[in-house]
């Protein structure tokens, strides 16, 4: 009787091991992709839902709650990769959310997105239109290459 508890105990050891395998090495997948940082397609998908969710805009059409979930979804996916690598293809995406934000009225979030691009992206040239934007809406926003330049003016005085 023991041999049999012990043989049941073993198998069930053994067993648990393959089961339990398989979910690690799906998150060690995951992780893999989270570290690399969004595809061409995913890429692709938002910025097409971007251009979708803005001609809605201009055509004056009102969002279903789904739509509005994607545009949040969109940011708070942008956010996350901007988290993981510094892309500069990713300062497109954001001038076009700040922009899609300032068409339908939300005036702080289009700021954010605009700022985001100065801040991380100023060699783009998203970030000349991202600051004529600001201007614009009448935002005046220090780069920090200005604070720089006025510390040492201050301290040639």
């Amino acid at each position: 009787m023991k041999k049999i508890i012990s043989l049941l105990l073993t198998l069930i050891f053994v067993f648990s091991l393959f089961i339990l395998d398989k979910p690690v090495e799906a998150a060690k997948k995951k992780s893999k992709k989270i570290t690399k940082g969004m595809t061409s397609e995913e890429f692709e998908k938002i910025n097409q839902t971007i251009d979708y969710l803005t001609k809605k805009v201009y055509a004056k059409s009102l969002f279903s709650p789904q739509e509005n979930e994607e545009m949040i979804g969109i940011k708070i996916k942008l956010d996350n990769e901007l988290l993981i690598t510094q892309e500069p293809s990713l300062s497109q995406l954001y001038y076009k959310v700040g922009n899609l934000y300032k068409l339908r009225g939300l005036k702080s979030q289009a700021i954010d997105c605009y700022q985001v691009i100065l801040e991380n992206f100023i060699d783009t040239p998203f970030a000349i239109k991202s600051q004529r934007e600001l201007d614009n809406m009448g935002v005046k926003i220090q780069l920090p290459s200005e604070n720089v330049t006025n510390e040492e003016n201050e301290e040639e005085e």
